[in-house]
């Protein structure tokens, strides 16, 4: 006589008398009548009812199941965690702002692709820069999807893909530099876009090579972790893989940092190669920093705060780099343009140069706010 959502258990010492059972709550769900002492229904009020209706609906002497996320309940109370609605939206909105703000930069920079101080920085790789960061900040978007093996197996791609896009064209630029100065001034060194972008690509492909192996030969894991609060919540679990690709990022980085070292003593024409190096330092030194917290201490952060970090730490590797990068560019076209508007009759003058790829142009029109001192009238731009 026990309904479906029950399972019945004899009554002690009461042998085979009708009515000598209880109806107890099967595993998954708990009894509507949280006050009542013995949480089951007896099997004398449910053969009374049936004698006295002749039939069971679907809700009397049934239990009810427990919220999702439960083995075993007393009450409707949940057992799953439930992201901060309030901080869920703040992030998602902090993060389009990012993104839109990246891709007005992006355009800008096509814009003024022609301008010196854009041109003398490759705007190929200065967009390739841009594509990095909206890579990056696309990996956030999928962190509020439940956590399955195929959206965990997702996840590592926008954020190590874009990471490598972002910060190999800014080393790679710098690495060109580098070149230039320990190669020695008495040797031509020609090292045109074209060439640092065979590297760039050998250097994405090898990263695609080692996502897409990490993917096919070892799947994540969705495991459960539990709140303060003794809430379960779900996360992927990468394994190794995941600390190999972390450490392979963190010795790219410090390669970059051994750069910016070799590059310190630049001219001032160089001016990128300052803005790169605080954008490296700031990378593996707070970029890394939260990485590893957010990995290391998930259990004891929790969900909440594991995204916050997560969110910092893709702010870290983003705004701040797009903006040490960008900034000082935009800030000397807008200072350029006031200047032009003041004094358009004395703002161009005649000038060799020669760029950081090794070609010598001469007879070029240079702004006079850009134009410093330099033996014989000749000035290294990049």
């Amino acid at each position: 006589m026990c309904q479906p959502t029950t399972e019945c258990v004899p009554m002690y010492g009461q042998g085979f008398e009708p009515g000598a059972y209880y109806c107890h709550c099967k595993k998954g769900y708990y009894f509507p009548n949280t006050a009542e002492s013995i949480k089951a229904y007896t099997g004398v009020n449910i053969e009374g009812h049936f004698r006295s209706v002749g039939h069971f609906d679907d809700v009397t002497f049934r239990c009810v199941a427990c919220a999702a996320g439960c083995d075993t309940c007393w009450d409707s109370s949940p057992c799953l965690h439930e992201r901060n609605r309030a901080l869920v939206i703040t992030i998602l909105l902090l993060n389009c702002i990012t993104v839109c703000g990246i891709l007005v930069i992006a355009i800008l920079t096509y814009y003024y692709r022609h301008e010196m101080i854009i041109k003398s920085a490759s705007p190929i790789f200065l967009e390739l820069s841009c594509l990095g960061a909206v890579l990056i900040c696309i990996q956030n978007f999928f962190e509020y999807s439940d956590a399955t093996v195929v959206w965990c197996s997702v996840r590592i791609w926008p954020l190590h893909a874009g990471f490598f896009v972002l910060y190999g064209s800014l080393i790679l630029k710098t690495w060109r530099i580098s070149m230039i100065f320990t190669v020695g001034t008495h040797k031509r060194v020609r090292l045109p876009d074209q060439v640092l972008l065979q590297r760039y690509a050998l250097l994405v492909f090898l990263v695609l090579i080692f996502l897409a192996v990490w993917t096919g030969t070892k799947s994540p894991t969705v495991e459960v972790l539990v709140t303060s609060d003794n809430l379960k919540f779900h996360y992927c679990n990468y394994g190794p893989w995941e600390y190999g690709i972390i450490s392979l990022e963190i010795v790219f980085l410090l390669y970059g940092v051994y750069l910016c070292f070799t590059v310190r003593q630049a001219p001032p024409h160089y001016n990128e190669s300052k803005h790169i190096t605080w954008a490296t330092y700031n990378a593996i030194i707070l970029g890394s920093f939260t990485s590893l917290l957010s990995r290391l201490f998930i259990s004891v952060l929790g969900p909440d705060l594991m995204l916050l970090l997560q969110m910092l730490q893709i702010q870290v590797y983003t705004t701040i780099t797009v903006l040490l990068i960008f900034a000082p560019k935009f800030h000397a076209l807008i200072k350029k343009t006031a200047v032009e508007q003041q004094m358009p009759n004395q703002f161009t003058t005649q000038h060799t140069m020669k760029t950081i790829t090794g070609r010598t142009k001469k007879n070029q029109i240079l702004p006079i706010i850009y134009v410093s001192k330099a033996h014989k009238g000749t000035q290294t731009l990049y």
